[in-house]
């Protein structure tokens, strides 16, 4: 238009500012909100959150997308520049560490967006004319591995180990979980260059399980049940387990019955929690102690043609010639139950069945370990044999 026939004039509009009669978008990063402007300044400059494209009207004419921040002043989209890591920015923030990431989750790039800290997003709508950026994305969280914890304003992944055997991170965690009693910890992580690697690392644990059988749990961490003790349910949190084993049996590390192993034979308890197979003793002489017995006379050896030595299994048998006596060295019918040993059948004598008996009269017995009432033989011819001879 021909600036020479110009024959009206009209005040300078908003968003504008006018010198020399001659009309101009206020620049970019300004705003004019009033009529009459003359300097390029114009009403001001563009408020922070927010920026403003040539030729706008008011200090918050166009928003600062998610995923960026603007100071003030800012001239289009990409304002003052992108949220910092850890961090994400709604619109119209105003600092690149407007949030941070909230804890579980992690921010490792620039610019995000949401509060799931993720850039694995997809639109869902658009509501304004900022091709460049989404501005309603959905977003999938950005989860700590597990093993690891995230505290708000993460920028790793594996921001924090865990710690130690007693505590645990599962997927996501912003904090270390304690072990409950009566668990332990599992499936610690190695990172070995950019492979992963589970392996039994105490400061990565990232699950519990609930404490087996014949163990407890404390501190996260499983140890066997001790000796002279058993663990009969899961989640057991103490040394001592479910309790003793019974008397009359032992138990090693482990044990899951309250009668997990017998005592041995020829040995006893009569008080519960034996650690080994020796248990509380050795049987009495004159007894035997089959195995898982409770008293040191468990069973009487039986019968004369029987001894017990201290430490009896079982009853032994009298050998052939040999006849039985208890602790004395007697062999009086009163005792005959609690033999003890067995000795040689003597001179005068024989033996049968672990009972000693004298050669009748008439008869002689010249040896030892004879076995029957004929002894050695008849007495001689002119001689007299009395009993014993």
């Amino acid at each position: 238009m021909d600036g020479t026939t110009r024959v009206n004039q009209t005040k300078c509009p908003k968003g504008s500012f006018c010198k020399f009669g001659l009309r101009f978008d206020c620049p970019a990063g300004q705003y004019g909100n009033e009529l009459g402007l003359i300097i390029n300044s114009c009403s001001g400059k563009a408020a922070p959150g927010y920026y403003t494209p040539p030729g706008s009207t008011s200090a918050t004419q166009k928003q600062c997308p998610a995923g960026r921040y603007g100071t003030g002043g800012n001239v289009d989209e990409k304002c003052t520049g992108p949220c910092a890591k850890g961090h994400y920015c709604p619109k119209n923030s105003t600092n690149a560490t407007q949030s941070k990431c909230p804890a579980g989750r992690y921010g490792d790039i620039e610019g995000l967006q949401s509060d799931e800290c993720s850039v694995n997003c997809y639109l869902d709508t658009k509501d304004d004319d900022n091709a460049m950026y989404t501005t309603n994305a959905l977003c999938t969280e950005s989860k700590c591995t597990e093993g690891y914890y995230c505290p708000p304003g993460s920028i790793s992944s594996r921001e924090h180990k865990c710690g130690n055997i007693s505590v645990y991170c599962p997927i996501g965690s912003g904090l270390p979980t304690i072990a409950k009693p009566g668990y332990y910890t599992v499936n610690g992580e190695v990172v070995i260059g950019q492979i992963s690697t589970v392996v039994s690392d105490e400061a990565t644990r990232s699950h519990v399980l609930i404490c087996p059988k014949g163990h407890y749990c404390f501190a996260g961490v499983k140890k066997p049940c001790p000796r002279g003790k058993y663990g009969a349910t899961k989640g057991l949190s103490t040394s001592n387990c479910t309790g003793d084993v019974d008397p009359g049996y032992w138990s090693g590390e482990g044990a899951i019955n309250v009668r997990s192993r017998k005592c041995f034979p020829g040995r006893y308890s009569s008080i519960p929690g034996s650690t080994s197979g020796e248990c509380q003793g050795s049987c009495l002489p004159g007894y035997y102690c089959p195995p898982a017995s409770i008293s040191n006379s468990q069973k009487h050896c039986g019968h004369a043609k029987y001894f017990c030595p201290e430490g009896s299994g079982s009853p032994s048998i009298a050998s052939r010639g040999y006849y039985t006596v208890d602790m004395h060295l007697e062999n009086k019918t009163t005792s005959q139950t609690t033999r003890t040993t067995q000795l040689h059948c003597p001179i005068g004598s024989y033996c049968v069945n672990g009972v000693r008996k004298v050669c009748p009269a008439g008869k002689y017995g010249r040896t030892k370990g004879l076995t029957t009432s004929k002894c050695s033989g008849k007495c001689l011819k002119g001689y007299y044999c009395p009993q014993e001879s």
